[in-house]
């Protein structure tokens, strides 16, 4: 089997959040399953050697001239293998979505769905068995595609949703219509209404998410979707988050031997001047947003 994974960020070639990990996980777990995945990434520029590929070709893929020109640099990288990282107009940025000031770039609308009609132009010349589109930056792309092979849409997060100017539903592709949102142009309820299966990042959150209380205005589009909504719990990669072999510690740990555990305390302590004596240490890796309740 053979899918086409589109998506705005995969660890460690571009991470932002959740979704970088989570579509880094899924990719190599597919991969280690005997699946043949092809990972298609906008091509968000230079940025240090996260994108640098080895035996890499560059080819031009057809779009309109609003979405061009575009094109394709295919190779290999060193941890995330083959990938296929797109260039359109707009898409190189210094961070993929906002600005030094943290507002988003006030054309993110033009640029992720510029680099969704060219991803689906890549995925109509290579014809995969799946199709498999991730958060509102890659929800259009079911909208060029005329005759689709089965997909999938993944709702990282739900919050954010690729609003635009309803002008975009005479652009997106000969499936348009179903992105109308009250005037105006949805990317992620357009992706909702047209993927074979929808998959919520956890059973919790796709019951969360069909409620108006959880649902950021878009429930009832979601709970038309009967049972093509499923929550799928994201797991981790236990390669990569192993502290038994993890070169990132002060001393590496397992469950048969766990004394590497206080000398890397005492490391931390010492890197952030904690104080030393015996007390409790609380940690939380997450964004500083509302939504993570910070």
């Amino acid at each position: 089997m053979r899918i086409a994974f589109v998506t705005a960020e995969l660890a460690p070639i571009v991470s932002v959040g959740g979704l970088a990990a989570a579509a880094a996980g899924l990719v190599a777990e597919l991969r280690r399953q005997g699946v043949d995945v092809e990972v298609v990434l906008p091509d968000y520029g230079p940025g240090g050697d996260g994108a640098r590929l080895d035996d890499e070709h560059v080819d031009e893929l057809h779009v309109p001239d609003w979405a061009g020109p575009a094109y394709v640099r295919s190779g290999v990288h060193p941890v995330a293998g083959h990938v296929n990282l797109i260039d359109v107009p707009g898409i190189a940025r210094p961070h993929p979505y906002v600005d030094a000031t943290g507002e988003g770039w006030p054309d993110n609308a033009h640029r992720f769905f510029a680099f969704s009609r060219a991803a689906a132009a890549l995925v109509q010349r290579t014809q995969p068995d799946v199709v498999h589109v991730n958060d509102w930056h890659t929800g259009t792309v079911l909208a060029a595609l005329a005759d689709p092979p089965p997909s999938v849409f993944s709702i990282h997060n739900l919050a954010h949703q690729g609003h635009a100017d309803g002008a975009w539903l005479g652009l997106l592709g000969p499936r348009a219509w179903h992105y109308e949102w009250w005037g105006g142009v949805n990317a992620l309820t357009g992706a909702v209404a047209l993927a074979d299966a929808v998959v919520a990042v956890s059973p919790t959150y796709a019951t969360e998410i069909v409620t108006p209380e959880g649902g950021f205005g878009v429930d009832h589009a979601l709970r038309m979707r009967g049972d093509a909504l499923v929550g799928i719990l994201n797991g981790i990669d236990t390669d990569v988050w192993d502290p038994a072999a993890d070169p990132h510690l002060a001393a590496t740990f397992g469950p048969k031997d766990l004394a590497g555990r206080a000398v890397n305390r005492a490391a931390l302590d010492e890197r952030f001047g904690f104080p030393a004596d015996d007390v409790p240490l609380a940690t939380l890796v997450t964004r500083l947003t509302h939504q993570k309740g910070v």
